[in-house]
């Protein structure tokens, strides 16, 4: 079937996938789904993008307060990303399939446009979204899982207005809300810059929010000033922020010396030096 048979009903296929119906509706739309072939597909197509787009709700209704998406300014670089991207077969070609789908579902059918502007909305956002970086060989061997947190002992002459500004900072981590963090650590290691175990959280939250180049300079600030299992955690970091950047090279020699201790972080060290090994060497 190559169109909805009911151009009334079939106008709720957006609200319907972002699970933004009433009960009424909901029970209409999908005794209609029973019917329809071309709506049932047009669902089992997206899903996977709108389940995408659930997950990241939050952060993408904040994303589109900052900043219109429109399709035709986006239009040719999605087309150009998927161009690069199919050359090097860095992603499965069923994602871009998608993309061009929705592309082409905006230019034929207008009864499904509000379906197609969220996935393309999505679609953009996630791809220009600091950090994600689809054509990073690395990026899918990375792990982004927060790393615990105790409460510390801090020197007696640290002030007490950073000591303040960490714990707020770790509030904000342990919650998930990794851009607050990053606001205030970054006061807090300003305040006091010799605190190894500030700049490794400010470095952690910083890679955890997809932003791998001041991760870097946080993480590397942490390991000159860390020792023992702390250093061990900022160095297992400082690897995975060089790969989210892109940079194997001095993200090996980390890797390495943590899998041949034998102590924290060796396990999972060795596990990703065994998947990111043969990426690297095909890259060179």
């Amino acid at each position: 079937m190559k169109q909805c048979i009911d151009a009334e009903l079939g106008r709720l296929i957006a609200l319907y996938e972002l699970g933004q119906l009433s009960d009424d509706e909901r029970d209409r739309f999908e005794e209609h789904l029973l019917k329809c072939d071309f709506c049932l597909g047009e669902i089992e197509e997206k899903m996977p993008v709108i389940s995408a787009f659930q997950e990241h709700k939050d952060e993408i209704r904040e994303e589109l307060k900052r900043e219109s998406i429109e399709y035709k300014p986006q239009k040719r670089k999605l087309l150009k990303l998927v161009r690069e991207e199919r050359k090097r077969k860095a992603l499965t070609a069923t994602i871009w399939e998608r993309i061009i789908s929705s592309i082409e579902d905006f230019r034929r059918a207008k009864v499904f446009v509000p379906a197609t502007i969220v996935t393309i909305a999505l679609v953009v956002f996630l791809i220009m979204r600091p950090g994600t970086q689809p054509e990073n060989p690395y990026f899918a061997h990375l792990s982004f899982e927060k790393a615990p947190f105790k409460q510390m002992h801090v020197r007696s002459d640290i002030g007490t207005d950073a000591q303040l500004t960490f714990r707020k900072g770790m509030d904000e981590y342990l919650k998930g809300n990794f851009k607050g963090a990053i606001d205030y650590l970054e006061n807090a290691v300003s305040a006091s810059p010799d605190e190894g175990p500030w700049w490794l959280y400010l470095g952690i939250s910083y890679y955890l929010d997809r932003q791998a180049k001041p991760a870097v300079k946080a993480l590397t600030k942490a390991v000159s000033l860390t020792e023992y299992t702390l250093k061990s955690g900022a160095e297992w970091y400082l690897a995975q922020a060089f790969l989210l950047d892109g940079n194997a090279d001095p993200a090996m020699p980390l890797l390495e010396g943590l899998a041949i201790q034998k102590r924290d972080y060796s396990e999972i060290a060795e596990s990703l030096l065994e998947k990111v090994r043969p990426v690297a060497e095909k890259e060179k």
